[in-house]
C-alpha cells in the first residue's frame, strides 16, 4: 500500500479500513506489551525501565510505529507533541473521548509525540503497560516522562553534563554542602505514596542505598511518639537500616561516622503519613551534615558561622540581601541534605468533582513547618528577614522536567531522520557528524567542541553558509495539557528560556533546528473557566488555544500547522 493509500485509511468508508484493523490486531499481538514483574527484595528488584541517560529513547516508538505502516511517510513531520495524562487523555482512568483516535493516528503517521505527566510512583514500565491497556494502544516507555523520570540522572557524575540551569543548582548544592557530584552510592530517603515501590524503583535508576520511612520507624518507634499508620507500614517492605542511628547517649562524636548518614530525601509522588515524613525532613534539615539525630549548632548562631555569613555578604548587592545571607549562613549550611521533590502540582483532577490536593499541598507543609522553626530562632526575631527553605523540584513547570521531555523528543525526530531513505538527489558526501547533548540542545562537534549559534542568525550567513544550509528547519512542539501552571506556564517559560539563552539544536547531517513550544489547553481536566478565566490570568499563564478535548485541540493545531490529514 502507498504512503498515500495510508493516509487515507481513516477517512470514512475507505476501503482500506479493514484491512488496517486486520493488521493492526496481527501486529499488536506480534508486539505485546511488557508485563510488570514481582520482585521479592530492593535488592534483585531490576525493572525494565529507561536505563540511565545516554540511551536510545526512540526504538520504542518506532516498535509502534511499525504496527501501522510498513513504509514511512514521505515527508517527515516538522510538528510533535507532548500529552499530559490525567485530565487530558484519562478522567477517572477511562479514555477520554477521542483519545486513542489521536495517538493511533498519530503513530500511523509518524507524528513524534511523548507523554509529559507529573504522575509518579510506580516504574515506568508499568506505567505505561497500565496505560496501553486503559487506551488500547500499544506503547512503551521510550517516549514517557513522569515526574521522577529524571531522578536517573542523579546517579551519574554531573549529572551526565547536563546544562540546565535548575539542575546545575543542585550539583552545586551537593557539590558545596554534601560533598559529591552525584548520588549513586550515597544513602537517600525516598517517599511516596508506596515507598517499597519507590525504593524499587530508585534502584532500577541507579542508586545503590536506598531508605525508607518505614525502615527508621521500624528500627527506631521513638522517632515519632504518636500511634503510626498500623495498616499502612503493615504493607510496606521493611529493611535494616544500612547503618544505626547517632544516639548521643552512648555515643561519643569519634563515631558519628560509623552511623547512617543520608545526603538526599528524594519524594517520588504523594506521601501518604505526611506527620512522619515531615518530621523526618526537618530533622534532617536540622542535622549536621545528614546524620538523623543530630543537631547542627550552626541553626540560627550567626557568629558560630561568622566566615560564611560576611564571605556570602561581601557578595550582596543590597541590603535586603545582605539579611538573606546572614540567614543562608545560619540554616541548611552545615552539609544538610538535598530536598528534591519529584513535583508541586497543588491539585490534580480526580474522580471527585473538585480537584485534590498534589504533592505541591506537601512541599508547602514541609515549607511552612521549616519556616515556623526559623521564625522563633533568635536571628530571625533580629531581623525579621523571611528566610525560604532551599530545595530542588523537578516536574512542570519546571525546566528540568522540558529539558529532559525536548531531550526525549529529538531523539525521537533523529529515529525517524534516520530511518528514511535519503532522497535520491542527495549528496553522497556525509556531512560533518553531530550529536545532540544535555538537555538544552547544546550541539557537540566530533573534536568535542560546542557551537551556540544565534536564534536571529539569517540563512545567509557564515555559519550557516558553512553547512551549506539554507533557511534552518523548524519543529513545532505543542504540550496539550489541562493546568494552568504545570502545562501551559510551564511551556510558555521554557520556551522563553531556551530561545532566550541563542542555542540551536543541530541534526547529526549538520542542520541547525530551531524549536518552538507552545501550549494548547483543554476543557477536560483540572481548569474551570469559571474558577480561572483567562482574562484574569498573565500573559505567560495564557495557552495559544483552548479546545474542548485532546481530540479537537490535536486537529486544531494540523489546520494551524499545514497538516494535510485530520482525526476523524
Amino acid at each position: 500500500m502507498s504512503a498515500l493509500a495510508r493516509a487515507r485509511v481513516l477517512v470514512p468508508g475507505s476501503k482500506h479500513v479493514a484491512s488496517l484493523s486486520r493488521s493492526f490486531s496481527q501486529s499488536a499481538r506480534r508486539f505485546p506489551v511488557s508485563r510488570s514483574i514481582k520482585h521479592k527484595t530492593a535488592a534483585s528488584f531490576r525493572p525494565s525501565l529507561p536505563v540511565a541517560v545516554p540511551c536510545d529513547w526512540s526504538v520504542g516508538c518506532h516498535g509502534v510505529v511499525r504496527l501501522y505502516s510498513s513504509s514511512p511517510p514521505a515527508q517527515q513531520p516538522n510538528l510533535a507533541f507532548a500529552f499530559d495524562i490525567d485530565g487530558v487523555l484519562l478522567h477517572k482512568s477511562e479514555p477520554i473521548e477521542g483519545a486513542t483516535a489521536t495517538l493511533k493516528y498519530l503513530q500511523q503517521h509518524e507524528i513524534p509525540f511523548i507523554f509529559l505527566t507529573n504522575g509518579g510512583g510506580k516504574p515506568e514500565a508499568k506505567r505505561v503497560a497500565e496505560l496501553s491497556e486503559k487506551l488500547g494502544v500499544p506503547l512503551n516507555t521510550s517516549n514517557f516522562v513522569q515526574s521522577h523520570t529524571p531522578y536517573q540522572l542523579l546517579t551519574q557524575e554531573n549529572f551526565n553534563g547536563v546544562k540546565d540551569s535548575e539542575l546545575a543548582g543542585l550539583i552545586t548544592y551537593l557539590r558545596d554542602n554534601v560533598g559529591v557530584d552525584h548520588l549513586r552510592d550515597s544513602t537517600v530517603l525516598v517517599l511516596g505514596s508506596d515507598a517499597s515501590v519507590a525504593r524499587r524503583v530508585a534502584h532500577g535508576y541507579g542508586f545503590t542505598s536506598v531508605i525508607t520511612s518505614g525502615d527508621i520507624l521500624a528500627a527506631h518507634p521513638e522517632i515519632f511518639p504518636f500511634d503510626p499508620l498500623s495498616e499502612f507500614y503493615a504493607k510496606q517492605e521493611i529493611l535494616p537500616l544500612p547503618k544505626p542511628l547517632y544516639d548521643p547517649k552512648k555515643m561519643d562524636n569519634s563515631m558519628l561516622r560509623d552511623c547512617l548518614k543520608i545526603d538526599a530525601v528524594l519524594v517520588f509522588n504523594d506521601p501518604r503519613d505526611w506527620a512522619v515524613d515531615i518530621q523526618l525532613i526537618t530533622d534532617l534539615l536540622l542535622s549536621h551534615r545528614g546524620y538523623l539525630g543530630t543537631w547542627s549548632f550552626l541553626n540560627g548562631k550567626v557568629q558560630k558561622n561568622k566566615a560564611l555569613a560576611e564571605g556570602k555578604e561581601g557578595r550582596a548587592k543590597t541590603k535586603y540581601h545582605k539579611k538573606l545571607a546572614k540567614l543562608a549562613a545560619q540554616w541548611q549550611s552545615d552539609g544538610q541534605p538535598a530536598v528534591v521533590f519529584s513535583n508541586c502540582d497543588l491539585l490534580w483532577s480526580t474522580g471527585y468533582q473538585i480537584p485534590r490536593f498534589g504533592q505541591g499541598a506537601f512541599r508547602n507543609a514541609v515549607h511552612a513547618q521549616f519556616q515556623a522553626i526559623v521564625a522563633d530562632s533568635d536571628g530571625y526575631k533580629k531581623d525579621k528577614t523571611r528566610y525560604e527553605l532551599r530545595d530542588f523540584t523537578f516536574g512542570k513547570p519546571h525546566h528540568a522536567a522540558y529539558a529532559y521531555a525536548q531531550k526525549v523528543m529529538l531523539e525521537q525526530f533523529e529515529k525517524l531522520r534516520q530511518d528514511r531513505p535519503p532522497p535520491a538527489s542527495s549528496s553522497s558526501a556525509a556531512a560533518t557528524e553531530t550529536t545532540t547533548t544535555g538537555l538544552e540542545g547544546e550541539v557537540q562537534q566530533q573534536d568535542g567542541s560546542n557551537e551556540h549559534v544565534a536564534e536571529g542568525t539569517p540563512p545567509s550567513s557564515p555559519s550557516l553558509q558553512r553547512q551549506g544550509q539554507g533557511q534552518p528547519p523548524k519543529k513545532s512542539v505543542w504540550m496539550i495539557g489541562d493546568n494552568l501552571m504545570s502545562d501551559i506556564w510551564g511551556a510558555n517559560k521554557w520556551n522563553q528560556h531556551f530561545n532566550s539563552r541563542h542555542v540551536r539544536t543541530k541534526t547529526a547531517q549538520g542542520q541547525h533546528m530551531a524549536i518552538k513550544w507552545q501550549a494548547c489547553l483543554v476543557e477536560t481536566g483540572v481548569w474551570s473557566k469559571d474558577r480561572a478565566p483567562l482574562n484574569r490570568q498573565a500573559e505567560i499563564n495564557k495557552p495559544q488555544m483552548v479546545q474542548k478535548d485532546v481530540k479537537s485541540a490535536v486537529n486544531a493545531i494540523f489546520e494551524k500547522e499545514n497538516w494535510p490529514g485530520r482525526i476523524e
